[in-house]
């Protein structure tokens, strides 16, 4: 008799343990008497099981609007509503279970609510979905799986997944290290009115990852973050203000490092410019097309070591420039079609001229070397098409010296290298290499030309733009004729191919309209004719061809695009 009754106080206690425990899942409250009309029918359809009222009335007692704050029965009718599919109640309830609000904290229960809102394409139960995945709660850590659920959140217009997959391709984590798909996805956060999106917008054009640096688009994204108080945006905004007062023209914007990355307004800069000392580098493309810059003074900048690509490009206006002494590098295209310019003289310390620097420059008549100590490379096509150059003198320290670098300079009529240069050397004003077996480049204003026989090699563009030149005798010695060598040469009408001849590059007699006799009789060892090799030459020009071979050679550079 004393066993039964001892099984039967167990199982009491079992029971009434088992109702403590359901209680909060269990128990409905009843209606306070602060209850309004709305709050009761919303009841009323709760109880007669419509989702959406469950779901409301759970909100309702999260929140604590018009009824008594309860977590517990939050979860009672988040649960209700949730086993019914209704997604924003299975992803709110999966936040509760997180949180341990009103349930006790479970996050594989929270994975579990959160992924079958998540498979509804409710954002932001992926972008929630996501979060578990980066964090490991409830699963396995997986940065990947992190990041597919974010995508397709932020698919979806979730501005905080976007932000959120902003910062992963920044750092490379859970997907490819892509600067240019933060920037993006960043973009996306920010335009959509996250805070955080914004800020690290304008972190990215601040430090120009990504992006061209451009502190004024900084100042833009942190002041539109700092407005919705985020401290960092704050400070951030404070620091550029204080670093662009700093600057002595309000129109340039220099960056921490000295490096000149852009102009406030590009249409208030006239006249004369003298830059600040702090400058120590121009960044690709700060001046490009500023019409109305009429001089550039460098004096001031004692540690400027670099004018970067396309500085200056198209500044059309521009007559002087006095370059830094410290300068050692002015970039690709830096000055290219800056017409006005007259003049240019180099500093000592100048060590490279990038490519195309001075191409175009048509209004240029002098460049002085005489100074330059140090300079090792002048690019290809540095001073192309510099139409109004009458004289060049490379120093010995000249080690390379690029394609067509003084192509179609029509006036120029001295071009000379210093004596002790060790690689080049020049004759009649032509230049070679040291042992004279490679024609490097001729003077545009050349009438006549005798070419030495050590001699087995043209350079590219060698004559290009040689307009009065109207025969060349190529000696016996001649193995290749490189891409543009006599390329525009217009006043050209017969050319004799010697037998040694192998090479025949691309576009190498492109447009010498008047040439009419191409004699290749004797070329019976060329294997390669480039395309559009003898484009655009006089139409009624005779070729005298040795093979079927070379015929074909002809076809095909013809036929070529």
């Amino acid at each position: 008799m004393n066993q039964i009754k001892k099984e039967g106080l167990a199982l009491i206690k079992v029971f009434i343990m088992t109702a403590v425990c359901m209680l909060p899942l269990l128990f409905v409250s009843p209606l306070i008497a602060e209850e309004t009309d709305e709050i009761q029918t919303l009841r009323e359809d709760a109880e007669k099981g419509h989702a959406w009222a469950q779901y409301d009335l759970g909100f309702m007692y999260k929140e604590g609007r018009g009824v008594e704050q309860s977590y517990e029965q939050a979860v009672y009718w988040y649960n209700k509503a949730a086993e019914q599919g209704f997604a924003e109640a299975q992803n709110n309830l999966g936040f509760m279970y997180k949180e341990g609000l009103g349930v006790e904290q479970s996050y594989k229960s929270a994975v579990y609510w959160y992924r079958k809102a998540a498979e509804q394409k409710l954002a932001e139960a992926q972008f929630n979905l996501g979060n578990m995945y980066f964090d490991g709660l409830g699963l396995a850590k997986n940065a990947e799986k992190a990041a597919e659920w974010y995508l397709k959140a932020a698919d979806q217009g979730l501005a905080k997944a976007a932000n959120k997959l902003g910062w992963m391709h920044h750092k490379g984590v859970g997907v490819r290290q892509n600067d240019e798909k933060a920037v993006y996805w960043h973009r996306k956060a920010a335009e959509q009115g996250n805070a955080e999106g914004q800020f690290n917008l304008g972190w990215l054009y601040y430090e120009g990852i990504g992006v061209k640096k451009d502190y004024k688009k900084a100042a833009e994204w942190f002041g539109k973050a700092a407005e919705q108080g985020l401290a960092e945006a704050q400070a951030r905004l404070k620091e550029l203000e204080d670093l662009i007062k700093k600057n002595r023209n309000p129109l340039l914007i220099i960056d921490k490092d000295g490096t000149l990355t852009g102009l406030t307004d590009k249409t208030k800069l006239k006249g004369k410019l003298v830059l600040p000392t702090e400058v120590k580098k121009i960044g690709e493309n700060v001046f490009y097309d500023c019409k109305d810059l009429t001089e550039i003074d460098f004096s001031a900048c004692t540690d400027l070591t670099e004018i970067g690509n396309g500085a200056f490009e198209s500044c059309i206006g521009l007559t002087e420039v006095n370059l830094s002494a410290s300068l050692t590098k002015i970039g690709d295209g830096a000055f290219y079609d800056c017409i006005s310019l007259t003049k240019v003289d180099f500093p000592v310390s100048l060590t490279e001229i990038g490519q195309g620097a001075f191409e175009s420059c048509t209004g240029l008549t002098e460049i002085d070397f005489s100074a330059c100590i140090d300079i090792s490379k002048i690019g290809d096509g540095a001073f192309n098409g510099c139409t109004d150059l009458s004289e060049i003198r490379l120093p010995a320290t000249l080690t390379k010296i690029g394609e067509g670098s003084f192509a179609d300079c029509t006036n120029l009529h001295t071009l000379v290298v210093d004596p002790a240069n060790p690689v080049y050397c020049s004759k009649d004003n032509i230049i070679y290499t040291k042992n004279m077996n490679k024609l490097i480049c001729a003077p545009g204003s050349l009438t006549q030309v005798s070419i030495p026989d050590t001699v087995i090699e043209i350079g590219g563009w060698a004559f290009y733009g040689c307009t009065g030149l109207p025969e060349v005798r190529l000696p016996a010695s001649l193995i290749e004729i490189d891409n543009g060598a006599f390329e525009s040469c217009t006043g050209l009408t017969e050319v004799n191919l010697p037998a040694s001849l192998t090479k025949i590059g691309e576009r190498a007699f492109l447009d010498c309209i008047n040439l009419t006799k191409i004699d290749l009789s004797l070329c019976t060892s060329l294997t390669f004719i480039g395309p559009q090799a003898f484009k655009n030459i006089s139409p009624d020009a005779q070729f005298t061809i040795p093979t079927e071979e070379v015929k074909k050679l002809l076809k095909d550079s013809a036929e070529a695009p």
